[in-house]
């Protein structure tokens, strides 16, 4: 069905009716998920802005997705996911549940999601060359949110309601499992409490909302469980499983579009199209009566997932209520990983060593092949220890910088995977050296102008004016590789208007703490604005040194001492660790960076793909660029850091033959609470046929008014929230709404 937005169900709720006994099930089947929905969306807003963030992410995910595909024959990565049943009760209507029963539920449900159904080859021929198999586990936690042991079914008395959308939640919450952890699943007989038990189950879209509350959840009537029902009908199970995972039912809206948000699944006119018999629709075309999100199969016929639907399902793996629960730290927190019970082994060798009177250098042996990292603990003057930072895996050095001067330092180091620790290393200890900065002083006026930022290599350090006219920055660190040319970005900063600054560079390559004319390897640069250069780093070069930068007024710096007048200068440490010559440019840098996806929790870096490239550095900007990780795709989750609320990041592409040069940096504003909304906005952009408005229900009544480029007023609608573009020709428009004596303004691109 067609891929274009639609304010989808955000809850299923999946009830059977009617039956006549436990193997003979009547398919008039009913949902109440537009009722459900309809609460939801009033209830909360955030809700719905967050639903619209992740169908944008969704297409765009798929839209790459397929790229990748089409240049590699890869298979995607294999996914497990940790899941605790909590079971209400002895008897469901007249059946049982037991661990046996839930292990062989979620054996054959595993096997469906698989492709490994017996019935998986006998799909009908219409639809076998988009059936899809998904290479995702979920396995029962062996560990508790205790870290006790456990079988991954807990037993309780009877408790009903838990299918109800609002009014249980303090009780969910009694009984629920970490959300973020694990997949809970809830076993009861009346699933809204209403005295009814034949409703079969209902589950939960991806939501951080309902993640933080710990609620949710997919609850299922024990008596449709495999092994007390119909082994066709038990794949209902599957079916909410589905849901969990971002799908739509395949009936859903009937033949007007977009359906189920999935291009390969065609329209159904109901939730009932003659069974398992094949039936046409409404556009004369057979229905995928055999599909799991149907209503049909659950006649005796469910038997595949499509290649659209899975898609759509690896994409709600990467939404931040779904993706902790995969990661093999967390597999091996819930017992669920492949790996089992691992140790790691514990470094060797560490030494420690007094560069300056404010860093100490640390290196050690690395004894493991499995860590994800390492953790760096100190202590100060025979003090406690305590964490000061954590290293990447194959990482066998920190420098430890902004340390007073003459104290000693004491450090331990250990390995880490997931929730595992190796012991410590042996204790090494240094002692900073005495604050003997004999330089020669420097200072200046910056009433007028100052040194805003520095750039040199992959370095970067953004500073405001100082009192003096000199900041030392030698806490700071740029690592050079000898023999490199090395850019070199500057940038000034202004109290009022511009002037013309001149700058010059030094770096005391002897430590004989004297700024040597043969020393200055910048000089030359000016301008109003940002200038740029480089210079090549003594080949010979090894150690640390200090580095001084001089921006003066009206005149070249020739002198790195005495008074500058108008102007700045300021310290920093180079570190000639770099290893020599750096990658060479050979692609275009990633164009249209971006967030890919903004949550309370963290938001998703996004770039384009570049032609050639395998993966994709990114950093973070935290007074200066710092690595966060490596991608393979065109996107990389960015969790959020402590109160921390906004993000400057960049992207480079990269290959076996070398480097794109830094993309443009972009910022990210994460929202106090739920993802960013707007009072006004549409989707999708750009616009192929049909858009949908997302205002806010109380808003009350609305209009928007549809401008051309030349400022034309074309077209305008009120109080709806579906608008077709298919009259409009091609290029970009303008959308104002108006309403309630507010306005608000976006842009539209149609094909």
């Amino acid at each position: 069905m067609m891929n274009i937005y639609r304010l989808v169900p955000v809850m299923f709720l999946c009830m059977i009716s009617g039956l006549n006994n436990i193997y003979s099930q009547n398919t008039d089947l009913n949902c109440r998920s537009s009722e459900q929905n309809k609460i939801i969306l009033q209830q909360s807003s955030e809700a719905q802005a967050e639903y619209l963030m992740h169908e944008k992410f969704t297409s765009d995910f798929v839209e790459n997705l397929k790229k990748l595909r089409n240049n590699s024959t890869s298979q995607a990565s294999a996914y497990i996911i940790p899941v605790v049943f909590h079971v209400f009760g002895t008897s469901f209507s007249g059946q049982t549940v037991t661990q046996s029963k839930i292990e062989q539920a979620l054996s054959v449900l595993n096997e469906e999601f698989q492709g490994l159904n017996d019935d998986f080859n006998s799909v009908d021929a219409r639809f076998d060359g988009v059936k899809q198999f998904m290479n995702i586990e979920f396995r029962l936690a062996q560990i508790d949110p205790d870290g006790n042991s456990t079988s991954g079914v807990m037993f309780y008395g009877v408790q009903n309601g838990f299918g109800n959308g609002s009014g249980y939640d303090a009780k969910i919450r009694q009984y629920a499992w970490d959300n973020y952890k694990y997949m809970n699943v809830y076993i009861q007989s009346d699933l809204y409490n209403d005295g009814g038990t034949t409703n079969s189950g209902v589950a939960w879209y991806p939501n951080t909302q309902m993640s933080n509350k710990n609620t949710a959840r997919v609850v299922y009537n024990g008596r449709y469980l495999y092994g007390n029902t119909d082994p066709e009908f038990a794949s209902v199970l599957t079916h909410e499983f589905g849901h969990w995972l971002n799908l739509i039912h395949t009936f859903e809206g009937g033949c007007s579009y977009p359906n189920d948000q999935v291009t390969d699944t065609p329209p159904e006119n109901s939730s009932i199209s003659d069974n398992c018999n094949p039936a046409t629709n409404c556009e004369g075309n057979y229905i995928n009566h055999e599909n799991y999100m149907g209503y049909n199969g659950a006649d005796g016929c469910y038997k595949m997932f499509t290649q659209g639907q899975v898609n759509r399902m690896l994409a709600a793996l990467e939404h931040p209520a779904r993706k902790p629960l995969w990661q093999e730290s967390n597999l091996i927190a819930t017992g669920t990983s492949d790996v089992g019970s691992i140790t790691v082994e514990a470094p060797s060798s560490l030494v420690a060593s007094a560069v300056s009177s404010s860093k100490i250098d640390l290196t050690w042996n690395d004894n493991s092949n499995n860590e994800e990292g390492f953790s760096i603990e100190q202590s100060v003057n025979g003090g406690s220890y305590s964490q000061i930072a954590t290293v990447g895996a194959n990482t066998t050095n920190y420098s430890n910088t902004n340390l007073a001067a003459f104290t000693q330092y004491s450090y331990r180091v250990r390995a880490y995977a997931g929730s595992t620790n190796s012991s410590y290393s042996n204790v090494a200890s240094a002692t900073t050296l005495e604050d003997s900065n004999t330089y020669c002083d420097i200072s200046g006026n910056t009433k007028y102008e100052f040194i805003k930022n520095v750039s040199i290599g992959s370095f970067s350090y953004s500073s405001s004016a100082s009192s003096s006219g000199y900041e030392d920055n030698t806490a700071k660190v740029i690592t050079l590789s000898p023999g490199a040319n090395t850019s070199v970005s500057l940038s000034p900063g202004f109290a009022g208007r511009s002037y013309t600054e001149y700058w010059s560079i030094w770096i005391d390559y002897n430590n004989n703490n004297t700024f040597e004319s043969s020393e200055r390897v910048v000089s030359g640069l000016s301008g109003t604005g940002d200038v740029n250069g480089s210079f090549t780093v003594d080949s010979n070069a090894s150690g640390t040194a200090r580095m001084r930068i001089v921006m003066k007024y009206n005149s070249t710096p020739s002198s790195a001492c005495g008074e500058i007048g108008d102007g700045e200068a300021e310290d920093y440490t180079v570190d000639f660790s770099g290893s020599g010559n750096p990658d060479p440019t050979v692609l275009p840098a990633p164009a249209n960076v971006r967030s890919a996806g903004t949550y309370s929790s963290g938001f998703y870096a996004g770039w384009d793909l570049v032609d050639g490239a395998t993966s994709y550095e990114v950093q973070l900007f935290n007074g200066t660029w710092e690595n966060e990780g490596t991608s393979t795709t065109y996107y990389f989750w960015i969790p959020k850091q402590g109160n921390i609320t906004s993000y400057t990041f960049r992207v480079r592409a990269r290959n076996s033959e070398g480097v794109s040069e830094w993309s443009n940096e972009f910022t990210v504003n994460l929202p106090v609470a739920g993802p960013m909304t707007s009072s006004f906005n549409f989707y999708p952009n750009p616009s192929d046929g049909q858009i949908q408005f997302y205002i806010p229900k109380d808003r009350g009544d609305f209009t928007v008014e549809v401008y051309n480029s030349t400022g034309k007023m074309v077209d305008e609608v009120s109080n709806q929230f579906h608008y077709s573009t298919q009259h409009l020709t091609s290029g970009i428009y303008l959308l104002r709404l108006r309403g309630d004596g507010e306005s608000a303004t976006k842009r539209l691109i149609v094909k």
